[in-house]
């Protein structure tokens, strides 16, 4: 039904003729647009093996983005020359590739614009298809005179297809050699899944943290299982582990197109994404992790995390409280969501919800202290009472929060400070009427000499209505007037 223009028609068939006696197969094997939800649709070019050894055949190129670099792997791998037509625009101008596909004998391709136009200008044309893809069906078959259609099941690897592909092209008289050592009785199609015992050790090896075996097990085993997708996601997870974000990002993408189901990998790639701050991308993939499985916490809690990078708070907070509302108790939820209500200015519900860190059960939890005394709610008087404030963070941290000890100090009969034994001079000084200590947690279950306790990190919590509402304040530590003569006169020289 599309009549290209015959003049061009002509001209292509003696430009054809120039390369010398055919047959000329146009190839194409992927998409402009390779989002992770369409990858699917296109089989790496290594599984063209099959189709593109044909002896005795000239292919050329349809592929209009992205091709210099498949190409050479072509050329390198198989010792097959794919001819481009360098002067022919394949991406803007359609009127020409038409004509180029009528002069063709054949065409096979993957889901895109090609094999629409070759079908459509009559051509023999072969179309390499996922079985299970949204574009599957009445709406979108390819229509024209000469179409077969060839189908891969999501499990099954690429390869059989163009195997079909091949025997069929020589079937029609297209390549002039017998393909019977190309039969599917004779190539053992590489097995979908690895055996359950080489899985088990896999999954050994990462929960035992040997994150580097399981990297370099498992890249050989997707060598030998490049269906399993597992291996595949098991080897993303240690990469993305130990920082190798990339190799993450492309095991994940695999396994997605091998199992395009499967919510744990969309949420894998999207937390990696987020590492990496391709923000946009990764919110599209961890929603597609939510449309596949609307109640994964995991990929509402990580969603939330990748819109706070991006700055849109609110909805970072309506998810993490959905994240919340399907687990209770949710403390990684919890704690991240306070720092997203403090960034919006909801101040006194992010400090509340900042109290969920000791909850938390990973390596940001800060490390809790073992007291038999409880720890003081802000409500209690401390009238006649002695309390412990304890440094739980770091040096930067604690001397922050230092600023609001006075406050508390002047509630209290005693109040002690336990700090990094290095800020112990500065921070007496500072705070004459405080008793400054170097931490020491050797007799926490047995101690006696306070009647409550609090955390550095609640003592904003404690004295919120006593916040500034700038960032300004007084001076509040006092270094060594000695020492600060000393490095005037250093200064001076």
């Amino acid at each position: 039904f599309l009549i290209p223009d015959p003049v061009r028609v002509d001209y292509w068939k003696e430009r054809l003729r120039s390369l010398g006696d055919g047959p000329f197969v146009g190839i194409a094997w992927k998409s402009s647009n390779m989002s992770p939800g369409r990858a699917n649709n296109y089989a790496p070019i290594a599984e063209w093996e099959p189709l593109l050894t044909l002896p005795q055949v000239n292919f050329i190129n349809l592929q209009y983005a992205d091709y210099s670099s498949d190409l050479t792997a072509i050329e390198s791998e198989f010792g097959v020359r794919v001819h481009t037509f360098e002067d022919l625009d394949l991406f803007n101008d359609l009127d020409d590739v038409a004509a180029l596909c009528k002069a063709l004998d054949s065409v096979v391709s993957t889901t895109c614009s090609v094999p629409f136009i070759s079908a459509g200008v009559g051509t023999s044309t072969m179309f390499a298809s996922w079985k299970q893809s949204l574009w599957n069906n009445s709406l979108f078959h390819l229509t024209g005179p000469r179409i077969e259609q060839f189908d891969r099941n999501t499990w099954e690897p690429w390869g059989d297809v163009f195997k079909e592909i091949a025997q069929k092209l020589s079937g029609a008289g297209i390549a002039r050699e017998s393909l019977s050592n190309l039969t599917v009785q004779n190539v053992q199609p590489a097995p979908k899944s690895a055996p359950g015992p080489v899985v088990e050790e896999l999954f050994s090896l990462y929960n035992a943290g040997q994150l580097s075996k399981v990297i370099d097990m498992a890249e050989e085993l997707t060598q030998q299982y490049p269906g399993d997708f597992e291996i595949w996601n098991m080897l993303g997870a240690a990469a993305a582990q130990t920082g190798m974000l990339e190799q993450a990002i492309t095991a994940f993408r695999k396994v997605i197109s091998i199992k395009p189901d499967y919510a744990q990998a969309y949420n894998n790639l999207g937390t990696a994404l987020r590492e990496v701050f391709k923000l946009d991308e990764a919110v599209k993939i961890l929603n597609e992790a939510i449309k596949i499985q609307p109640n994964y916490t995991e990929a509402y809690y990580n969603l939330g995390n990748a819109l706070v990078m991006k700055g849109e708070l609110d909805p970072a907070l309506s998810t993490y409280k959905h994240a919340i509302d399907l687990r209770l108790g949710y403390a990684k939820a919890h704690y991240s969501m306070s720092f997203a209500l403090l960034n919006n200015g909801q101040i006194e519900e992010g400090l509340d919800a900042y109290e969920w860190r000791w909850k938390l059960n990973d390596d940001s939890a800060p490390e809790n202290r073992n007291f038999v005394q409880p720890i003081w709610d802000g409500k209690v008087s401390l009238r006649d009472k002695r309390i412990l404030i304890w440094a739980e963070q770091g040096i930067g941290d604690t001397i922050n929060w230092s600023s609001y000890l006075p406050l508390l100090a002047s509630q209290a009969r005693e109040c002690i400070l336990e700090c990094q034994e290095k800020l112990v001079p500065l921070l007496s000084r500072s705070f004459p009427d405080i008793e400054v200590r170097a931490e020491n947690r050797r007799n926490d279950p047995i101690r006696d000499d306070f009647d409550y306790h609090l955390p550095m990190g609640s003592l904003y919590r404690q004295f919120f209505s006593a916040l500034p509402q700038g960032i300004k304040s007084d001076a509040f530590l006092i270094p060594d007037p000695v020492r600060v003569d000393y490095w005037k006169e250093r200064l001076r020289s």
